[in-house]
Order: structure tokens, then sequence, then C-alpha cells
């Protein structure tokens, strides 16, 4: 979705940055006379290096890297040429630098600035829920105004309501108009957001890359795999009591995100107050009947039924963005797990109703033995060994063997969490450290444990006596595979997506769970593999799917149909709490902010990956001397701001400045970022 690690510069090329000043550069043919060509052609050339180090730096590591790059205190060499950094800044996502390169007496000046191109968010509210309804105060305050001055607006993504087959009696259209409706009250009956808007199918796609913004799955993951020493996790929800502070709240000038994970329900009382920046956290319900200051994101998620974020009472002060994504899918059907091992990693294929080879372990209804879909692969007692046989495949390995853990067919991710628990890790730069806890989503892959960038879901190799837990943790079985024993497996496979259950029995699918079949993976199910890490030889592979039984089994089969269709009839009777319910009260505050995001996104690997040439100019001195245009300001070069509602030229050295009063570069009514 998001157009992550996009290592470009729009409008300036690090390969063309010997081309951009040679405009300028013409003017110098009244001074051949003073300085001799070759030393100018050599001081341009280093400083053309010097510009391309600085831009290589800044790009490190597949990122923007904003701190000052080189050494700005004296001159040095780069390749032979003899430049100096005099002048780097960043303020307000806008990086200014001067660099000169020095050669027989000549300096050559190019002073440029760059614009950050973070990651960003849609709007002030984005809501991801089969079902919403809201409630507001005509006093609420929502505000979408960007640093552009655009009105940004409130997205619903409605896509569940196709996906849970609630068409026909949910209507996406009317649920819009609904919050619409409310939302539209807000600020005395003139609000600062862009309307709400609807999203479904490619549209979801198409608003996130246009933002820059991840999935939201992805987003979750990279919170929970960016959890570090100075963040904090509450195990079992919390209730506030007395003032928590989590970061410097209102201060841009210096920053400090925290991650905080709450799992559970969240609720301030009143007298209370929770106060921070960075990332908030909520698996489960938010109650602020006291206060809440948060500047950053704040994360509702939920697999509850009903996602509630009542702020009728408390005093609610958001800047950055609001999200509420709800997962919360029909009854039925259950999860079942194969599990394979050839520890000789020459594997056969497995047939019939047993294999004297490959297959090892299938359990039906496997998520009826273990409630909360948490899976203990390794460590905690070992509860699912009989169901994994995991402690049973390491036992066979000796202690020094290197292994690797692998996830495969991460579409059908059901949602899931993991973690690795690992004894005497060792990090990048050589330190080492017991119980190192690595955490996230099986979608967005293993983070730091991850072998590499291009291999997120396969860890680093570690030693088998080095792992101390290994825990699958699915939290939707309908983001599985759905596989259903409704025909023999012999018939080439038909769309089997589980929407088309119950009102479809046409699914044919490729590999009936009833067998083992010749497919270890399932028709695409997700799969948890261990990995020999010398030869890469498979020698462990655990498949775990949504299944439903067939017509021979109409015991179960219909006993999952008949809570299906009780589900459904609650919903549409209006009898369950059911959805996502957002209410907020007169004090309440909610404004979009891409400077508060900012500090927020950077703690979750998101702050930069592109930027933006904004403006450059070029001078030539000799001994001290500006032989372009000395030092007439009226000759420098200019660039266009919108500043105050005018288009304005103002000189490229004042660009920041403007930015910083909130001006942004280009004609008024011209949005210049690219992409």
């Amino acid at each position: 979705m998001g157009r992550f690690l996009l290592l470009i510069v729009i409008g300036a090329s690090v390969v063309t940055a010997t081309t951009m000043f040679r405009n300028q550069d013409m003017r110098l043919a009244s001074t051949q006379q003073q300085v001799g060509s070759y030393d100018k052609a050599l001081a341009r050339e280093a400083a053309d290096a010097a510009h391309t180090a600085v831009l290589t730096a800044m790009l490190s590591g597949g990122r923007v890297n904003p701190a000052v790059p080189l050494d700005s205190t004296q001159a040095f060499q780069i390749d032979g040429r003899t430049v100096r950094l005099e002048h780097y800044e960043l303020d307000s996502g806008v990086v200014s630098f001067s660099v000169v390169g020095i050669h027989g007496g000549v300096e050559h000046r190019i002073t440029s600035s760059y614009r950050l191109d973070a990651a960003d968010m849609p709007g002030p509210l984005w809501v991801d829920a089969p079902v919403v309804s809201t409630t507001a105060d005509s006093r609420t305050e929502i505000s979408g105004v960007d640093r552009e001055g655009t009105r940004r607006p409130i997205y619903l993504d409605v896509d569940k309501v196709g996906e849970y087959g609630l068409g026909s009696f949910v209507s996406p259209s009317q649920m819009r108009q609904a919050v619409a409706a409310t939302l539209g009250r807000v600020s005395h009956g003139n609000p600062a957001h862009g309307g709400v808007r609807a999203l479904v199918g490619a549209d979801v796609g198409r608003v996130l890359d246009q933002h820059n913004t991840p999935p939201l799955d992805q987003l979750y993951g990279r919170a929970l795999s960016s959890i570090a020493a100075q963040d904090i996790t509450y195990a079992g929800g919390l209730t506030v009591s007395g003032a928590l502070t989590f970061g410097n709240w209102n201060n841009l000038l210096n920053p400090s995100a925290r991650i905080v994970r709450v799992r559970g329900d969240l609720v301030i009382p009143s007298g209370q107050s929770l106060t921070g920046s960075g990332v908030l956290l909520v698996e489960g319900n938010l109650t602020v009947q006291g206060t809440l200051k948060w500047d950053g994101l704040v994360y509702l998620q939920s697999f509850a039924q009903e996602l509630t974020a009542d702020f009728s009472t408390g005093i609610v002060q958001i800047r950055g963005t609001l999200i509420a994504e709800q997962e919360a899918p029909p009854p039925g059907g259950h999860m079942d797990m194969t599990v394979y091992r050839d520890l000789s990693g020459d594997w056969d294929r497995p047939s019939g109703e047993s294999s004297p080879n490959n297959w090892l372990k299938h359990t039906h209804r496997v998520d009826g033995s273990v409630p909360d879909q948490r899976f203990v692969f390794f460590g905690e007692g070992n509860p699912h060994e009989g169901f994994t046989r995991f402690s049973e495949t390491l036992d066979q390995l000796s202690d020094t063997d290197e292994v690797y853990l692998r996830f495969r067919n991460t579409e059908n991710h059901g949602f899931a969490l993991f973690e690795v628990q690992l004894d005497d890790y060792e990090y990048a730069n050589g330190a080492t450290s017991d119980d190192v806890i690595f955490e996230g989503t099986v979608r967005g892959g293993f983070g730091a444990l991850a072998e590499s960038a291009e291999n997120a879901y396969r860890t680093k190799a570690f030693q088998v006596r080095d792992l101390d837990r290994f825990v699958v943790d699915i939290q939707s079985r309908r983001l599985l595979r759905h596989l259903f024993d409704d025909v023999p497996n012999t018939h080439p496979e038909v769309n089997c997506g589980w929407s088309a259950w119950p009102w479809s029995q046409g699914c044919v699918p490729l590999d009936s769970p009833r067998t083992t079949s010749w497919l270890h993976a399932r028709g695409g199910a997700l799969q948890v593999q261990l990995h020999d890490a010398d030869d890469d030889e498979l020698l462990y592979d655990a498949v775990m799917y949504w299944h439903r039984r067939g017509a021979w089994d109409t015991h179960e089969r219909d006993a999952e149909i008949r809570a299906d269709s009780v589900w459904r009839a609650s919903i549409r009777n209006g009898t369950a709490d059911y959805g996502t319910q957002l209410d907020f009260g007169p004090n309440v505050q909610l404004s979009f902010s891409q400077a508060h995001l900012y500090p927020a996104l950077d703690r979750l690997g998101l702050s930069s990956d592109a930027i933006t040439h904004l403006a450059s100019s070029a001078d030539h001195y000799v001994e001290g001397r500006d032989v372009d245009r000395d030092r007439n300001p009226a000759q420098e070069a200019k660039q266009k701001v919108c500043f105050g509602g005018n288009t304005i030229l103002v000189s490229i050295r004042s660009v920041p400045d403007y930015l910083a009063q909130g001006a942004f570069v280009g004609a008024c009514g011209v949005d210049i970022r690219g992409g």
C-alpha cells in the first residue's frame, strides 16, 4: 500500500547533482580573467561531491536520516577533494545546508533545501468497522486542516459490510450519511474537516497510498515491533489513578514519543488524567471521564463484537490522528492445525488418512482446546505440545544446531501476533543480551529479528538452545485460509472464499482437510516453519486454517450455520450490541496535525522515506569575495512560497523561516509534494 523506502529525490537526483547549477555558473564568464577556469572547475566538482555525499548520508539505511551527516567543524577530504559542510539545519521538516568545495584559493558554495516527505495519515479520524455509529455535541471540535490548509475528511472503511455478508441489512451509504449528519454539526455547525467519506475495495488502498500510509494491520505490527525499553505495556487493561504522563505533550521543540500499549480496556475516571506523545495503542474500549491529552497517534483495536470510544463527559485533546479498527466476524467454522515434520529434509508427498513420512499430527477444532487461539509452540511449560509437537522436534536436534523460523502464506494471517524470546541474542553492533523478546504481527514480519528487510518473514539464525519461547496468537479465524469438506479433493479448485459460505454450496477446495493431502500448505494456509540454517532444509511445518465440515457431518456443520443465522438476526433486529460506537462530548478537540504525528511515525520507522528538492543556489568565491554577485541580495536565487494566502518570492536562504510560520513551497493552490 504505502510507498515505503522510495529512495528518490524528487526534482533533484543525486546522480544529476552536478547539473543543477549550470545556469548560474554561466554568469562567471566575466571573471575568467580573475580566476583560472581550472581552479573553478575543480572547486565546483568538489562542491558537487560534497552535495552528493550529504544526500547519500541522508538516505542511508533505507530511510531519511536528518541528523548532521558530515563533520562541519573543519575542512575534510572526499575523493581527494577538499570540502566543508558550512551549514546544516532541520526546521519544520525542511533540511537546509551549504557545502563548499575548495581548490587553489577558489571556493564554490552550494546552498540547498529539501523537504522530508514523511509517512502521513489520511485525516483526523479513520474508522475501519463493520458498523459505525456516532454521537457528538455541537461544541465538539474536529479539524482536518493540514499544513497546506486543506480540510482532510473523516474516513469510514466499510469493506467489512461486504466481507461479513451484512449488505442485506447494513447500508454503507446510509451509515455514511448518518455519521456525516452527526459530525457535520460539530464546531457549532462549522466543522473544519472535509466531510465524511466511505471507502470500499480499491479506494481504501488508493487513499492510504496517497498519504504514504501503510495498511492498518502493518501499522499495528510496526507499533508492536517498535516497543523498546522506554515504552510501557499494561497487560490486563488500565484504569488510570492520578496523573500519568508519557513523553512531552505540547513540546514540538523537544518531542519525546513513547509507545504505550494497553492490552484491554483503558478507563480514565473523573479527576484522573493521562497525558503524553507518541503512539497510544488500546486493545479494547477507551472511556474518558477525566482528561486525555495526546499528541501523535491514538489507535483503538478490538476483536470483540463491540468497540466503544466514550468521550461524552471527559476532556479529550488529540492532536494527530485517531484510528478505530474493529474485526468482529460472524461465528461459525473452527480452526484446524496440521503438522508435518521431516528432519532429514527429504520431503515426500503425504497422502490419504495418514502418511509414513511427513505427516505428523492433525487436530480438528484445535481452537476448542485452545479457546483464546494463543498457540504456545515452545515455552511456558509447552501447554500445547500435544497439538504442535514442536518441543519434540527441537529435542531431536542438537543444542548447538543453527535454525531459523519462517512464516509463509502471510496473506492468510488470521491477524496473528507472534512472540519470540531468545537467550544470548547478539545485536547488529555486536552487543549481546539475555532474554530478548520480539513481538509483532505475522503479516508485518519478524521486525528487528528478521533476517533482512527483504526477508522479513524469516528470522535470523539462532542456536536451538537459545530459544526460550515461541507463541503465535491467532486473533481472527476468519482471516485464515478457509477450507471446507464439501467435496473430495480430486476436483479442481473453485473460489472458496469464506464470504461465499453458507450461501454458496458449490465451493470446491483444492486441498480437502479431511485428509492430509499432498499439499503441505493446504491451499495457501498460514504456515509456521522451522528450517536448518546451514542448508535451508525444511524441518518442521505447522499449517493453520479455518475449517468447516462437509455434508457428511451434518451435526457439526448445521450447528455452525445455526450460530451464524442467530448472530445475523440479532444485528438485524438490533438486539445485539455490535459495531463501533464513537461518542464525542462538548470538551473534545480532535485536530489533525502532521507536526505532532511526525515524532510518533518516526518511532514506527515511518518518519521519512523520501525527500523533495525545494531550491538550490550556487556561489563562487575567490579569497573570500563573491565573484558571482558580490553578495547582492537582490540577485540571490528566489523561490515561490504561499504565505498568508498570497504567493510571494523569497530568497532560498529564508525558505525554512517561512515554512516554520505555516507557509508551503510553491504557488498558493498548487501542491508540489509529488505523488
